[in-house]
């Protein structure tokens, strides 16, 4: 995975944009030295979002069928508060 310097990004930000439009792959910004965020396509992000309500609506579903969980517990555990 390609990775860019939060400075260098921040000068080429159009031009990144462009190339994780078009290219579809996803650009590691870094802060010393560090990964600090990602720059992706909008359609990939939506469908890592929908990925994610899935696994948690699963993960709900089967919560809510063994007692050995309590609700709150698995609520918290998914970051879904209470």
């Amino acid at each position: 995975m390609k990775s860019v310097a939060l400075s260098d990004a921040k000068a080429r930000l159009s031009e990144l944009i462009d190339e994780a439009r078009i290219g579809g792959e996803p650009l590691v910004i870094r802060k010393r030295k560090k990964d600090v965020a990602v720059l992706l396509e909008v359609g990939k992000f939506r469908r890592l979002q929908k990925l994610e309500d899935q696994y948690k609506s699963l993960q709900l579903r089967k919560a809510l069928q063994d007692p050995m969980y309590p609700l709150r517990t698995v609520l918290t555990e998914l970051d879904l508060g209470v």
